[in-house]
């Protein structure tokens, strides 16, 4: 079990490896701060790997029985990440006072996966949000998760007249002092210039965490907890920010258990029974009595598996069918019941535990059990990282209340 984590953390260093010589080599800000963007992920993964290694180890000395079997794992989507910026009246409307530019990404984190978003690039006063267009998604991760979202921000530049300075301004600096010392001065000024003052890092400004109870098929806004940095180095963050967290518990939408039942079914005093193809799924059990009609027709019986669905074995002492058991639920405030016949005393192990676990993980994943959330297809375009147009303002699109 270690093994892969090691290999993992050795893949990693390798990358740091070739990533820092890559910016040794660096002549332009936007390779340069690619390049340290990616050594900061790296070393966050390294991190995530080394605190499992741990907790595995930890594992091995408190061993405890295993259950027989384990809640279902499922898959977390990240979209739609959006941040409102608070600028000062004078700044934002009136185009003046803070002249700052600045180049922010975030890191997503779910256990060891650890994720970075596209960097965008020169977010200044004139934008009132910053949107970033990435689908992150997260595969077998437990229903107890914690997701954690990290902003990380590097200043590019504070001075007025290097964040504004215009081609007339290049040529009056070339004009007023000797043409190499100009030149020099003049490439300060370009919007790809060169690191002369050895690199800066990037510095982590804001988080949040969320889990299971936020999720939602609609995009919400929540909190961001601000860290405590220099204020010069501060992005105004409004202290909120909006995204998309959809949850898909992987039993919603892979087959857990399948196999052949008898419906028992009596009219009367004659007692009969249907063979069955059945699948236990999406927190229901699907029944069909022609077997070609699986991947083609509506099952012929849906029995809910969820809250509320109680499952007893059938007692020796009544006239029942061989290794069967009893289905309760309520459905349209209607109480309702099926008897079911397994071929065999293991197979009515095996059904009686699959249906137990699977009523167990519809109440531990609340509220992504209670209706499938649709998981939003990754990007698969990621052009230049340092992008900052968006279609439109996140304030254009906040509903008012009362509208």
């Amino acid at each position: 079990m270690e093994y892969d984590l090691e290999q993992k953390i050795d893949l990693e260093i390798k990358m740091q490896e070739g990533t820092n010589k890559l910016l040794a080599a660096c002549r332009y800000q936007l390779q340069s701060l690619e390049a340290l963007k990616s050594l900061l992920t790296s070393n966050e993964r390294i991190s995530a790997y080394m605190l499992e290694l741990q907790r595995r180890k930890s594992l091995k000395q408190n061993k405890s029985p295993q259950k027989a079997l384990l809640p279902c794992t499922g898959k977390v989507a990240i979209s739609d990440i959006r941040m409102p910026l608070i600028w000062k009246d004078s700044d934002h409307f009136k185009n003046r006072g803070d002249y700052r530019r600045f180049a922010v990404f975030c890191l997503l984190k779910i256990g060891t996966e650890v994720y970075d978003t596209a960097m965008i690039n020169n977010v200044d006063r004139s934008m009132t949000d910053i949107a970033f267009e990435d689908v992150i998604t997260f595969n077998n991760v437990p229903q107890d998760f914690e997701f954690r979202l990290e902003v990380y921000s590097h200043v590019l530049q504070e001075d007025l007249t290097i964040a504004s300075a215009s081609n007339k301004l290049k040529k009056k600096i070339s004009y007023s002092v000797s043409k190499a010392i100009g030149k020099r001065m003049s490439d300060n000024f370009r919007e790809d210039g060169t690191f002369r003052n050895g690199y800066s890092d990037f510095e982590l400004i804001a988080h949040a965490k969320l889990n299971l109870s936020d999720a939602n098929a609609r995009i919400k806004t929540y909190d961001l907890v601000m860290e405590s940095i220099e204020k010069s180095n501060q992005l105004p963050l409004f202290g909120h920010f909006c995204c998309r967290l959809a949850v898909q518990p992987k039993c919603m939408i892979e087959e857990t258990f399948s196999g052949y039942l008898s419906l028992v079914q009596q009219i009367g005093n004659i007692t009969g029974s249907r063979r069955m193809l059945c699948s236990l799924k999406n927190f229901s059990l699907s029944m069909w009595s022609n077997f070609a009609d699986v991947h083609s027709s509506n099952p012929d019986v849906v029995i809910p598996i969820k809250t509320g669905t109680k499952v007893t074995p059938s007692s020796k002492a009544i006239s029942y069918p061989r290794f069967s058991f009893k289905v309760e639920y309520t459905e349209d405030d209607e109480n309702k019941e099926h008897l079911l016949a397994a071929d065999s005393p293991i197979q009515l192990s095996e059904w009686l535990n699959y249906i137990a676990q699977h009523i167990k993980d519809y109440e531990l994943w609340k509220p992504a059990s209670e209706s499938l959330i649709e998981i939003s297809s990754p990007c698969v375009c990621r052009n230049s990282q340092f992008i900052r147009h968006r279609n439109s303002s996140l304030y254009d699109e906040t509903p008012f209340l009362g509208k």
